[in-house]
């Protein structure tokens, strides 16, 4: 299970429902609620493991899941993810049913990323969003894809926004103390731009990168991209010499590796605004991270960015595929946003915390569950 599956299960917690959540021995448990159970049927997800391993361990997931299903008088299950379609999609969706259990699913993404269309993948995915009793997803335009790709009804579908990533841990660490940690001394004065997480084509790292071209010839500032690479190697490849070649060395960092849960606030906290510029996405959790943080978001418009970012006091919605556009949504922010930045970031935060909070969405999800 993921962040987003604990924070949720913590908000079920604190709504007096008893959870109980499957995941893995490894993951990093130690904020749950008293009445959350943990059950440890993935033993590893260290990708270090070699493939007899791997093999074994997934065997050893599935043996204890099945027995679990098949026994347990647990009355409502809610899945977050399929890692593999047919098992977890078909095979383990259709076992939950017919021992009459209530099935929820919670639909991050419609399609995969860069699968849509992908004929294997739909006929998986549309038996798995059939056979659930309700589907929840996070935005219009997830629900849009489901009832036109899927053809579900709108009757099935509970649209719940996501909540603010707060488990990730913060201090009273100062905006400077953190671009002392990152920028060289010669910029800790600029405006910091941040991009944050898993390196991927579809994120449109390249149309930042121009924008900032774009910005050099006019705007002083500092670019931080910040993300495990492993996934996307020969993608940046091409994002490294394409930014050797757009800015001088002194204006950007480049950090491509996993950067843990508690070393995220350093780049957060050293940003002054954070930059999204996804080119296809359905939600994301970047911007939830960067309101936690009081930090706005400058993001294309596409998934639930329009929806969540109130534009103008919380960041700028852009065209996606724009560099120009967003080179001129960056020197907006500089201008008009930059200096009154701590009204804005106690805004953001107030606004985040009103409308992304757990423990509404937890009542959301309550109302769905049938106990009896």
């Amino acid at each position: 299970m993921t962040h987003y599956g604990v924070l949720v299960a913590n908000g079920l917690g604190r709504a007096g429902v008893e959870v109980d959540v499957i995941t893995c021995a490894e993951f990093q448990l130690h904020f749950l609620e008293p009445n959350v159970r943990v059950l440890p049927f993935r033993k590893s997800v260290d990708p270090r493991r070699s493939i007899r391993q791997k093999t074994w361990d997934m065997i050893n997931y599935y043996y204890h899941l099945v027995i679990f299903l098949l026994l347990t008088d647990i009355k409502v299950f809610h899945f977050f993810y399929h890692r593999y379609y047919f098992i977890e999609g078909v095979i383990f969706n259709a076992i939950i049913k017919l021992r009459g259990k209530q099935l929820i699913y919670e639909v991050h993404n419609v399609w995969p990323h860069n699968k849509r269309g992908n004929k294997y993948i739909y006929l998986c995915q549309k038996f798995a969003y059939h056979i659930c009793d309700v589907l929840v997803c996070h935005n219009k335009s997830s629900k849009k894809d489901l009832v036109d790709d899927f053809s579900i009804s709108t009757d099935k579908i509970e649209v719940i926004p996501i909540g603010l990533l707060n488990h990730i841990p913060k201090s009273n660490l100062a905006n400077i103390d953190a671009k002392r940690m990152l920028l060289p001394p010669e910029c800790i004065d600029y405006p910091t731009l941040l991009f944050f997480g898993k390196i991927s084509p579809y994120k449109g790292i390249e149309f930042l990168i121009q924008a900032c071209q774009i910005l050099y010839r006019k705007t002083k500032f500092f670019l931080i991209i910040a993300g495990d690479k492993s996934g996307a190697v020969t993608y940046w490849e091409k994002i490294k010499t394409l930014i050797e070649e757009s800015l001088p060395e002194t204006n950007y960092s480049l950090k491509p590796f996993y950067i843990p849960d508690e070393e995220m606030e350093i780049y957060f906290k050293a940003a002054d605004v954070v930059i999204i510029p996804y080119l296809e996405i359905y939600q994301s959790f970047i911007h939830m991270q960067a309101f936690y943080f009081g930090k706005p978001v400058i993001a294309t418009d596409i998934g639930s960015f329009r929806e969540d970012i109130m534009e103008g006091k919380m960041g700028y919605i852009v065209p996606p595929n724009n560099p120009i556009a967003l080179a001129k949504a960056i020197d907006t922010f500089v201008l008009e946003m930059l200096p009154n930045f701590a009204v804005i970031s106690e805004f953001i935060q107030n606004e985040a915390d009103r409308k992304f909070s757990w423990d509404e969405s937890a009542k959301s999800y309550v109302s769905l569950y049938k106990f009896e």
